[in-house]
């Protein structure tokens, strides 16, 4: 049997030559001058053939494109006749943003099945022939490659600095690339996720007449949404609402690509409060590209979100190895509506915190979250405040280094009769500056987070509220503007009087309000009505009334109950 050298016809056993196009174009024994004209226009049309195929594969390598399929990024490339695909996790595609000044690691699997095209090349070769590098203007950076018997590789390139210089991630048999990933930067990546609210986007929640008359709800107009960025350096992925062990299932808008925020359709998809923050961050640093994998689904519970959940069986399971520069989470909502998941949602979230910091390689992974803000409703949303709020000094957190919780109790705009009220700038703002002032080991800014509260002794009906190192020290009182024209800079603006919404009960568990008095870096409340003061709350109401609270600077106070100790 004759050995078939690569790239040549299969054969059959023998010499005879196995019938082509141009053969068949004539009658077996015809070779007139008509056979000869019809077998040239044969071959010139196999030629234009393969040419224009040529060309279309040319572009989708430089294009980047992909066969994506749910949860995985496969794609086939047949360079010099080797047959090698490789499959990529669905969340790669050109315009990615990697996480800059830290190991990277790439992964997928070679394809190497063997096939007439291959040869004598075994699995093996293909494989030991496998390589990526990553190619920029400032040279070639190449990565150590590893590829085991099944195919699964990996690629570990070293830090790199964050720039606004693209790459092109280049997946190599050999010398010729099989796949690449184009316009590729290296920046500060996040996690985008919980529920509605970090999901809300202008694409899902007010893309049609109805989905507006919902979301707006009378309140207000499309106008007063925040002014959507536009920059090429912050980009974002989409993970659609599919759960299960299916991989990262991209959203179909994104087809198979990182969208950069510069184009107006791509923004609709984009999180409101993710593309704030993004922002913001952009501002304090401007070479730094900023990336976002938007995970959150509405109307979901934190279970789901937890390590035996579906929703983080497809959406943060797939990304274990992903360096990132942060965690922003907003949920809540959903867990607000049951006593039991009230109750637990502390246990919960600092467990979702510890498990999303093992996932991303980084115990001390900056973990930001808001505080529900006001709502209108019969839930326990004020339940569910001070369980995040009890987030912050639980012995379960493996680290309590870089979790910061955004109060958000004034930042509604009056808006606090819908689910998703505005005020995603002045969240994105003072996420954003929470993150910078962890990535610069600097004090995190907050407004006063409750420490303790204490009897005053000889005087009965008197406790003195005692708060968190650094969030007290600059105690003011405000008033929060509920109207749409409020912006980051106006939210709040200084007021005379004393902050109210403050309330105290005694032994009866019945709480009547008190007068505050600011005292330094301290609060003091009186009450004529309970001499022996148990308990102290402060704007524990789903949506508390109370116009002048308490800030420390510009941030306000979070709601809290506590209990007295004497």
């Amino acid at each position: 049997m004759n050995r078939q050298q690569p790239g040549e016809p299969n054969k059959p056993d023998g010499d005879a030559p196995v019938p082509t196009a141009a053969t068949a174009a004539a009658e077996p024994g015809d070779t007139t001058p008509r056979a000869h004209w019809r077998a040239t226009i044969v071959w010139g049309v196999l030629a234009v053939a393969v040419v224009i195929v040529g060309i279309v594969i040319g572009v989708l390598l430089r294009a980047g494109s992909d066969g994506r399929q749910v949860g995985e990024a496969s794609v086939v490339a047949t360079q010099h006749g080797s047959g090698t695909t490789i499959t990529l996790p669905g969340y790669y595609g050109d315009n990615m943003v990697f996480q800059r000044d830290a190991p990277l690691t790439v992964h997928g699997t070679v394809n190497a099945a063997p096939s007439a095209h291959a040869g004598d090349r075994t699995r093996r070769a293909v494989f030991d022939a496998f390589n990526v590098r990553a190619v920029s203007a400032d040279g070639t950076k190449e990565a150590v490659t590893y590829v085991g018997d099944d195919g699964a590789f990996t690629a570990e390139f070293t830090p790199t600095a964050g720039s606004t210089t693209p790459y092109v991630i280049e997946f190599r048999d050999g010398t010729t690339p099989v796949r690449v990933l184009a316009n590729v930067v290296f920046g500060d990546v996040f996690l985008a996720a919980g529920q509605s609210n970090m999901e809300l986007n202008v694409d899902q929640y007010y893309g049609d007449a109805d989905a507006r008359q919902r979301n707006l709800g009378g309140r207000f107009t499309m106008d007063d949404l925040p002014e959507p960025v536009v920059d090429a350096d912050v980009r974002f992925v989409a993970a659609d609402r599919v759960g299960g062990d299916v991989g990262f299932p991209a959203r179909a808008v994104t087809n198979g690509r990182w969208l950069p925020a510069q184009d107006a359709e791509h923004v609709r998809a984009m999180s409101l409060l993710a593309q704030q923050f993004a922002a913001r961050v952009r501002q304090a640093q401007p070479q730094i590209p900023v990336g976002v994998v938007q995970t959150a689904w509405g109307g979901t519970g934190i279970a789901r979100h937890e390590a035996d959940g579906d929703i983080y069986a497809s959406h943060i399971k797939p990304l274990r190895g992903l360096r990132v520069a942060g965690v922003l989470w907003y949920q809540g909502c959903n867990d607000a509506a049951r006593a039991a998941d009230v109750g637990a949602y502390t246990q919960r979230m600092v467990a979702l915190i510890n498990q999303y910091r093992e996932d991303f390689g980084d115990d001390d992974l900056p973990f930001l979250y808001v505080q529900l803000a006001r709502y209108a409703t019969d839930t326990d949303f004020r339940g569910i405040r001070q369980q995040q709020l009890d987030v912050l000094g639980d012995e379960g957190l493996a680290n309590r280094d870089h979790v910061a919780m955004t109060v958000a109790i004034d930042t509604d705009k009056g808006t606090e009769a819908v689910i998703h009220p505005l005020g995603k700038d002045v969240l994105g703002a003072r996420m954003a500056a929470q993150w910078l002032a962890m990535a610069h080991d600097e004090a995190v800014p907050n407004g006063p987070i409750i420490e303790e509260a204490t009897t005053v002794a000889a005087k009965p009906g008197t406790v003195r509220l005692r708060f968190a190192d650094g969030s007290a020290d600059a105690l003011n009182v405000r008033m929060p503007r509920r109207d749409a024209g409020a912006d980051i800079e106006s939210i709040a603006t200084p007021t005379d009087g004393s902050p109210e919404g403050f309330e105290v009960a005694g032994a009866d568990g019945d709480f009547v309000p008190a007068r505050a008095t600011i005292d330094g870096d301290a609060v003091v409340l009186q009450s004529d009505r309970v001499d022996a003061i148990r308990a102290v709350r402060y704007l524990y109401a789903n949506d508390p009334q109370a116009r002048r609270l308490l800030y420390n600077d510009v941030l306000p106070a979070s709601p809290f109950v506590i209990d007295v100790t004497r």
